[in-house]
This record gives structure tokens, C-alpha cells and sequence, in this order.
């Protein structure tokens, strides 16, 4: 993992060729998958594992595979959404935010699928607003499923809403 996050950090043209050759490697993705899976009580696992993916993500197409992948999205929700006890937990919870974040950017798909990971995410997203751990990493990705989501699951997504006064109370 440590190897794919310093490729992944490559900046320019050529770390956008990495990122996407690396994501394109059919294992990398369901690697990085079974560590997030697996190593629940290996915090500094779970966080360069999400720390990847997020880094991963900053390519349009490489976005696209992670999120495509089975319970990725799941998986990251699950630990952003674990109450951390410690402030290892928390950072893994940040960067859980973050990998969401990014792969709801720009990507309708990626938000359709973060909104089918959960009947209540919206409703959870709204709550965590108030976290002071994953405040912030709840915000963008409310914000990025208000504008990147169909008008069919407006409704939805309509729920945001009643966050707003706490976001705008935190900032």
C-alpha cells in the first residue's frame, strides 16, 4: 500500500498516468478492498487503505473502477460512520470522508451508489454534520451528492436541507 500511495501522490501528467494505470490493475482495487474488509483492528491499515483510494479517485476513470467495485463505497461508509474511540479511529474515519468525498465528485454514478448503500445515509450524513471528527467530510459529500445526483432522487437528497443550519452553525 505504501508503494501505490507514493505513485498515486505523483503529481502532473505522469501521476495522472499512474493513477490510472494503477487502478486499472484489476487487483489493486479488490486488494485495497479486502484490507478495508479485513483489517478492522489494524486502524493504520484501514487509513493508508482509504488513503489510497482517495488519491486513486483524483482520476475521473480510475473514480469510476473503484466505485464500481463491489462494496467499496459500503465498506467506506461502514467506517465513517463507526463511532471512533480513539483519535486513531477518528483519523480513519477523516480519511474514509475523504475517500467518499472523492468519489462522489463529479460522478453521478459514484452518488447513486453511495446513496444505495444505505436507506438511511442522507439521514446519517445529516447527523455527522455535527461531528466535530468528520464534520467537514460529511459536508462534501452531502454537497457533492446535492449536485451531482438525478432529479429523481431529489426527494432524497431533499434531507440535506434540515443540515444546513448546523453547517452554516459550524462554520
Amino acid at each position: 500500500l505504501q508503494v501505490i500511495r507514493m505513485l498515486a501522490d505523483t503529481t502532473g501528467s505522469t501521476g495522472k498516468q499512474l493513477r490510472r494505470e494503477v487502478a486499472e490493475i484489476v487487483f489493486t482495487v479488490s486488494n485495497i478492498r479486502a484490507v478495508l474488509q479485513h483489517a478492522a483492528s489494524h486502524l493504520e491499515l484501514q487509513q493508508l487503505g482509504a488513503e489510497v483510494l482517495t488519491r486513486l479517485a483524483m482520476d475521473e476513470d480510475a473514480r469510476e473502477k473503484i466505485g464500481g467495485t463491489g462494496s467499496v463505497i459500503s465498506l467506506l461508509l461502514a467506517m465513517f460512520f463507526r463511532q471512533g474511540i480513539t483519535d486513531e479511529g477518528d483519523a480513519v474515519r477523516v480519511e474514509a470522508g475523504e475517500a467518499l468525498a472523492m468519489l462522489a465528485l463529479d460522478s453521478p454514478h459514484n452518488c447513486e451508489r453511495i446513496l444505495n448503500a444505505a436507506p438511511t445515509v442522507v439521514d446519517r450524513l445529516v447527523e455527522a454534520l455535527s461531528d466535530n471528527a468528520v464534520g467537514v467530510g460529511a459536508a462534501r459529500i452531502l454537497t457533492n451528492l446535492c449536485a451531482y445526483t438525478g432529479g429523481e432522487r431529489f426527494p432524497e437528497v431533499r434531507a440535506v436541507t434540515s443540515g444546513a443550519a448546523t453547517v452554516l452553525r459550524n462554520i
